[in-house]
């Protein structure tokens, strides 16, 4: 052990021999990290890696120079898939000891091995991407990819787990129990594995009561029924009486049988035309009732849509005819009103998007004209639900094709147009994303507030 003042070797004494710095307190920290040290080694040769995982950054805790401590806990965190966490603490490692140090050896083999390095930083990835879609409600999405994952990557344990728990909420307790015993083999001290592999068995067990109670009740009913038919099959005592059975036929008539079939049909006819047409033409009835109905609410629907535009073209008019009488003289008034009448035919064409973020430029309390305030109140409140999502979409679909400039301008407009929570985080992170940090410091001031 060397002094942490001037260092100087120190054997036995309490003292440095060279600066005479009190290094007992220093002595202590250094038995300890030595004492978690073994703790984690001994764990992790017993694949308890995360009871491993947690003595060693203890160890790193109580001395941040313990090189076998922080090496030892890189390979512990490369075994369940952690690559980036791995990585992080050869590098520190490295950078206390740049000579005669086992990270330089494991930093080399992963470097050479560049595609398997890939291809565990993309699992990595496409589990982030996972969260985000078990955030969003999106389990079969999500499933699907972490079972891709677990298959490039098997003894990545967060991804083990996280699919272990889709299963459940599916209620395939088989697979998650299949998939967390695999996952114990890695990592046999995760007690977040043993806490789901023991819902597993509980719901299984239930299930297995439930069948074996069907099962028993079935095996009663079919003894039941069993014993039944021996009763019946049961052979006759001396004491029975067999009755014979009757061979007395009423004499044939054929006027008679031709009279009971004329009023048979007859009765069937009546019974037909008193219940059965009445019932068919209540039936038809209905059915037009329900046709004119659907008619008149889609005449209903349609004059309602017509009287909407006839309106919104009203406005407009009313609007250009007081821009052309010059009843607005301020020059900024003017522009907005050109805007408004510009938005007002691009959302006609079609161009909804286009025409809400013209609109979003300016707000109605910057038309003095009443009409004009109408037409853009008109306008936004019909169409701003609608551009919002387009923008919220065209900013997804950038920012998964990596195009994060575009993608904070389509979430910054976004949140121009409504708001929301999930527009400023949007924004906030793909303004980060593009370095631009003014941006994204800005947009988490804004989600402070939420």
């Amino acid at each position: 052990m060397r002094c942490c003042n001037c260092g100087e070797k120190i054997i036995d004494f309490d003292r440095c021999p060279n600066c005479k710095e009190d290094v007992s307190g220093y002595k202590i920290l250094k038995r300890a990290s030595d004492i978690y040290y073994n703790q984690g080694l001994m764990k992790a040769r017993v694949r308890d890696l995360s009871g491993a995982i947690i003595s060693l950054r203890l160890a790193i805790c109580c001395d941040k120079d313990n090189i076998e401590a922080r090496n030892l806990l890189g390979l512990v965190y490369y075994e369940i898939g952690e690559v980036v966490y791995a990585c992080r603490e050869w590098v520190i490692s490295k950078n206390y000891k740049p000579k005669g140090n086992l990270a330089d050896t494991y930093l080399k083999k992963m470097q050479s091995g560049q595609n398997k390095l890939d291809a565990m930083n993309n699992t990595i990835k496409k589990f982030n991407r996972c969260l985000e879609y078990v955030h969003n409600n999106n389990y079969d999405v999500a499933r699907i990819q972490l079972k891709r994952i677990t298959q490039v990557n098997p003894k990545f344990v967060k991804a083990g787990l996280l699919l272990s728990l889709l299963y459940m909420r599916k209620g395939e307790y088989e697979k998650a129990k299949k998939l967390l015993n695999r996952l114990l083999n890695v990592d046999k001290g995760n007690t977040q594995a043993y806490t789901y592999l023991s819902e597993c068995e509980a719901r299984l067990l239930e299930k297995k009561k439930e069948i074996d109670h069907d099962y028993t009740r079935n095996s009663l009913e079919l003894i039941k029924k069993k014993e039944k038919d021996v009763e019946e099959k049961k052979p006759l005592s001396g004491n029975d009486v067999i009755v014979p059975k009757s061979t007395y036929k009423e004499p044939s008539n054929g006027a008679i049988t031709v009279i009971n079939v004329l009023l048979g049909v007859a009765i069937g006819a009546a019974i037909m035309w008193f219940l059965i047409v009445p019932s068919m033409k209540a039936g038809l009835k209905e059915d037009n009732n329900k046709q004119v109905k659907s008619y008149v609410e889609q005449m209903s629907s349609d004059k309602a849509e017509i009287a909407r535009l006839t309106q919104a073209l009203k406005d407009a008019i009313e609007v250009n005819d007081s821009l052309k009488s010059g009843t607005s003289t301020n020059s900024t008034e003017l522009e907005n009103i050109k805007a408004l009448l510009q938005a007002n035919e691009m959302i006609k064409d079609g161009d909804i998007t286009g025409g809400v973020e013209l609109l979003s430029q300016f707000g109605s309390d910057q038309l003095v004209d009443e009409n004009a305030k109408k037409l853009y109140d008109r306008l936004l409140g019909n169409n701003f639900l609608d551009a919002y999502n387009e923008y919220m979409n065209r900013g997804k679909q950038a920012a998964e094709g990596g195009d994060n400039d575009a993608a904070a301008k389509a979430y910054a407009m976004a949140y121009k147009i409504n708001p929301t929570q999930e527009s400023a985080s949007g924004a906030e992170e793909s303004y980060r994303a593009a370095g631009n940090e003014a941006e994204a410091t800005k947009y988490q001031e804004i989600l402070k507030n939420y």
